[in-house]
């Protein structure tokens, strides 16, 4: 509202001049008056916008994305993981040497290997790695096989089909071999008890003895454990103690596995 001064008559004469300059200062003071009143109430900044190209009420603000609610993805490459949790030469003794073996991870070559069994678990082997334990131009002494599946769920499968198939094997009823390059035979199992197998990581381990259809009793320690997606294999040709001690070794660097991993 502009503010300048109202004009006045040309010509008024005396009482009605009187009246008329009474008029006009009556006027300028209720216009000074209303200029120097308080001022109204703020405009009400959260006001919701308004949308330019409907002219409808916008939505508000939403906040930044607070990430899937499903987890995290496990993260890491899966062959280092795997070298980061194998026998090593000096796990074993001076006199030992570890050589790869396998890093099949699809076909039938099995990591659990259990009453010649078949298992569902094998087809979410993400990466592989399986070593042999020899003395140096010697015997075997025994096989590491290390796995990262595709998720915890495919990896705790494979532990649950391990204890089915020792539980389901029929000893002294020959199988034939899934892969087709072992000769018919018969296996018996003893579940290694709790104390024996305390300080690995959930651990399933069994005496195996098998019974070929060549007339050659071979047996092993076989010992499984599982930390999230990775599962270890320690099969032992000579003693329990010997296999459990290399467990131990692999059950250390599993546990140093970083969370995010191993995905717990």
């Amino acid at each position: 509202m502009s503010l300048r001064p109202f004009g006045l008559p040309v010509a008024v004469p005396g009482a009605a001049l009187a009246a008329a300059l009474a008029a006009v200062l009556a006027a300028a003071l209720a216009v000074v008056a209303a200029a120097c009143s308080p001022a109204g109430p703020a405009p009400d900044r959260t006001a919701t916008a308004t949308s330019p190209a409907t002219g409808s009420p916008s939505a508000p603000a939403s906040s930044p994305a607070s990430g899937p609610t499903g987890g995290t993805a496990p993260t890491g490459d899966p062959v280092a993981i795997i070298e980061s949790i194998r026998i090593r030469p000096a796990d074993a003794g001076a006199d030992t040497e570890v050589g790869a073996l396998s890093t099949q991870v699809t076909g039938a070559q099995p990591t659990l290997d259990l009453c010649y069994g078949r298992f569902g678990s094998e087809a979410h082997r993400r990466a592989r790695r399986l070593y042999s334990v020899s003395q140096i131009e010697g015997a075997e002494l025994g096989r590491n096989d290390v796995v990262v599946y595709d998720s915890a769920t495919a990896a705790q499968q494979a532990i649950t089909e391990a204890r089915q198939a020792v539980s389901g094997c029929r000893p002294g009823v020959p199988r034939p071999s899934t892969t087709g390059d072992q000769p018919d035979a018969s296996f018996g199992y003893v579940v290694l008890p709790a104390p024996a197998i305390s300080g690995l990581a959930g651990a399933f381990a069994v005496t195996e003895t098998m019974s070929p259809a060549d007339g050659q009793t071979r047996r092993a320690t076989r010992i499984l454990q599982r930390r999230g997606r990775i599962v270890v294999v320690l099969d032992g040709y000579t003693t329990a103690d010997v296999a459990l001690a290399l467990a131990r070794i692999c059950a250390q660097r599993l546990a140093a596995v970083p969370a995010g991993q191993a995905g717990d």
